[in-house]
């Protein structure tokens, strides 16, 4: 997503403070988008997803506060910030927005202020359920393949040759791979306890969540028979159609949900 961010840098007057500026970008500076974050997860090894979370969140807001105590105070009024004083936020889209939505559930680090999620499936199952349609088989497929590839290539000795070509499905692999990986009894199991559907009333900072009534992956009845805080930290927008992390107009080469988020970040941390 780095094209849309659009952070240059640049350095202070004595030429050792790397400071960053965002004159154009509809994300802000320190706003963490999970894609980004969960390909270096991947990279890291095993560790769990709460902690993980929580360890960038520090990175992103420990190294704006060093720049603080060396003077980027004072360069604030001249359109340069850093995370010290907005805070950081939190960026995640189709399944990193439901394990970003499960992360502000269960009390955040402080210095978040504000999260996103696009296209979320709070409802793993029943999104499960929905991608195994006729329709949706040729995504399907294409998942289910690049799923394996990535197990295979993981180099785990309990992922045998023996066990993927028995698998047919994605129901399949989340039960006999996924689950059992990560400590899970079963597929059923490890949608239950990794849904954020059920959290989402615990959500106590602000909050905003993007999707599409047409996703034809992702079911809007879950988030729609939602219960959410009576304080109103989340915002739900459904608009009738965008697709699945779609949102593309003519008028504009960045997606419609990137620009939301862009405003939404900028009036919570304004």
């Amino acid at each position: 997503r780095r094209r849309h961010t659009r952070c240059s840098r640049d350095w202070s007057s004595d030429g050792a403070l790397p400071i960053y500026y965002h004159p154009f970008g509809p994300l802000h500076s320190e706003a963490c988008v999970l894609p980004a974050v969960l390909g270096t997860a991947e990279q890291i090894g095993k560790t769990d997803g709460k902690r993980f979370l929580e360890a960038v969140t520090l990175g992103f807001e420990i190294g704006p506060r060093i720049g603080m105590a060396m003077g980027g105070l004072q360069l604030v009024t001249r359109g340069w910030h850093c995370g010290a004083i907005y805070g950081v936020l939190l960026y995640g889209a189709s399944l990193g927005g439901n394990m970003l939505l499960k992360f502000m559930s269960e009390e955040p680090p402080p210095f978040v202020r504000a999260a996103a999620a696009v296209s979320p499936p709070v409802d793993l199952k029943a999104a499960q359920m929905c991608i195994m349609r006729p329709r949706n088989r040729i995504y399907h497929r294409h998942l289910l393949r690049q799923m394996k590839a990535d197990a295979v290539s993981s180099g785990d000795e309990r992922i045998t040759p023996e066990l993927i070509d028995e698998i047919e499905s994605i129901y399949d692999f989340d039960d006999r791979v996924v689950a059992p990986l990560n400590g899970f009894a079963d597929a059923e199991d490890y949608y239950a306890r990794s849904s954020a559907l059920h959290r989402l009333g615990q959500i106590a900072t602000p909050t905003l969540i993007i999707h599409a009534a047409d996703d034809p992956w992702i079911p809007p009845d879950a988030l729609i028979g939602a219960e959410f805080s009576a304080d109103g930290a989340v915002t739900l927008l459904m608009p009738p159609g965008g697709g699945h992390v779609g949102f593309h107009a003519a008028d504009s080469a960045v997606p419609w949900h990137d620009r939301c988020v862009g405003m939404y970040f900028h009036a919570v941390a304004s």
